[in-house]
């Protein structure tokens, strides 16, 4: 049970979320869930929505063409996320047009690194936060605007978050994502 609070932190809204919300793990848009021995009440901050968007590398491209829009990927090969990251919608997005027969699943890999290197290294198509995807030069969008987000979460114990040095870093990923919120969500 999620209650608003009242209080901003430097200029930033946070929540309480009560331990019954959390599990272990990620959701479908990439939040915490199901941590059971957390028994206390932490605060917590959205901090971001990245977008996520198909990628290519031009050697790919050169070799394979560019996915036709009414043909979905059919007839590529898809780098695909593995392991509980597979579970964060875009990800999905992915999965379903695998299952529909659109591409061929060639590398699946719980690492966003590692997917981004395949990628870049022409092994196939894949989707990729735009802020990695955008960073390799030698990646291009095959969908230009984002296909998906997921949720970037800060979780602190209420406790730490009054400590100066983690006040410290909260201020300062606060800021630092503020600053890159665009490249972040990946709109142009």
């Amino acid at each position: 049970m999620r209650e608003e609070r009242g209080s901003h932190r430097g200029g930033a809204l946070f929540e309480r979320i009560g331990d019954a919300e959390l599990g272990g793990g990620v959701d479908g848009e990439g939040r915490p869930v199901g941590v059971d021995h957390l028994a206390q009440t932490l605060v917590a901050k959205k901090l971001a929505a990245v977008g996520f968007t198909l990628y290519a590398a031009e050697s790919y491209l050169e070799r394979h063409g560019f996915p036709r829009k009414d043909a979905g990927l059919a007839g590529h090969l898809v780098c695909a996320y593995g392991g509980e990251i597979a579970q964060i919608e875009p990800a999905k997005w992915l999965a379903d047009l695998e299952e529909k027969g659109a591409g061929r699943v060639v590398l699946s890999t719980g690492s966003m690194l590692g997917l981004t290197r395949s990628i870049a290294a022409g092994v196939g198509v894949g989707v990729l936060p735009c802020f990695l995807g955008d960073a390799e030069p030698t990646l291009r969008r095959v969908i230009e605007e984002p296909i998906g987000k997921t949720e970037v979460w800060l979780v602190v114990h209420p406790d730490m978050a009054r400590v100066s040095r983690v006040r410290a870093v909260i201020d300062f990923l606060v800021e630092a994502i503020s600053l890159h919120e665009r490249a972040l969500t990946g709109v142009s």
